[in-house]
């Protein structure tokens, strides 16, 4: 019976933490952008540190906290330019979905 509750004990606990422990961004992560203009690491990790902005930074790259000459990709704007969230198909779909100007 203990090693029947140890197994099951074990098996919750791992099926809780692995979400939590799964990437966050970039491509391991189905290209997912992180939030706050945050940082995408190589490894897919969200972040404003040297790691995550500027050896092998996925998006919204160039923080400055990156050395001089590793700022490559400096996005435009708070959160970078739209076609790094959203493909022009899908955009174009969303902004015919409904007018926007209404009474203006």
């Amino acid at each position: 019976m203990r090693v029947f509750a140890f197994i099951v004990s074990s098996l919750l606990f791992t099926s809780l933490w692995l979400p939590i422990l799964a990437e966050e961004c970039g491509t391991q992560a189905g290209g997912v952008i992180c939030p706050g203009y945050q940082c995408c690491s190589k490894s897919g990790w969200c972040g404003n540190t040297i790691d995550e902005c500027c050896n092998g930074c996925q998006s919204n790259c160039g923080h400055p906290v990156c050395p001089r000459g590793r700022r490559a990709g400096i996005p435009r704007g708070g959160a970078g330019d739209m076609g790094e969230i959203s493909s022009e198909k899908a955009f174009d779909k969303i902004l015919s979905q409904k007018p926007f100007a209404y009474g203006f």
